[in-house]
């Protein structure tokens, strides 16, 4: 932005870019959705409340799931490889 008006539109846009060079100097820098994010209790302790009440969330599925996330959005989830949109 050069001191013009920002609509809605283009502030959604400019959040998407912070977001997405984030997420990119993480994976670069060896970081992990996962490790970042989620706590050892998530993947210890049961859920306790809600439709999902009494289960345990496993690791290597919510990591498939990130996975095909990532390649939803176009994303490498590579080192070293600036693939965002």
């Amino acid at each position: 932005m050069h001191g013009g008006r920002l609509t809605g539109d283009g502030l959604f846009a400019y959040a998407t870019k912070v977001k997405n060079l984030v997420r990119e100097l993480e994976i670069r820098w060896g970081g992990s959705y996962i490790k970042k994010f989620c706590p050892k209790k998530v993947f210890t302790d049961p859920i306790d409340g809600g439709k999902f009440k009494g289960a345990i969330v496993n690791r290597e599925n919510l990591s498939k799931l990130i996975k095909e996330y990532y390649e939803l959005k176009g994303w490498d989830s590579k080192p070293n490889s600036p693939n965002a949109k």
